[in-house]
């Protein structure tokens, strides 16, 4: 089993070194995902943005008509 372990290692190292180098593309394709990425985070905090703001309009009208009719219960409990 233990000499199993450093012929695969080797093995892979091989196979990348017979590719060879590829910098133009590599740095491209680096720039590419990093560009990509940058759109993935705007878009998600856009929509956690978006998600939020309807969130709190939704909890403020439900808070508001609590206390609307909350308040109404009780200026009719007083008022009789």
């Amino acid at each position: 089993m233990k000499p199993f372990l450093p012929f695969a290692v080797l093995a892979v190292l091989v196979c990348f070194l017979a590719e060879g180098p590829r910098p133009a593309q590599a740095s491209s394709s680096v720039a590419e995902k990093f560009e990509e990425f940058g759109h993935k985070v705007k878009d998600l905090a856009e929509n956690i943005a978006s998600k939020t703001k309807e969130a709190f309009r939704e909890f403020s009208t439900k808070a508001r008509n609590w206390f609307k009719h909350t308040f109404q219960k009780i200026k009719d409990t007083f008022s009789k």
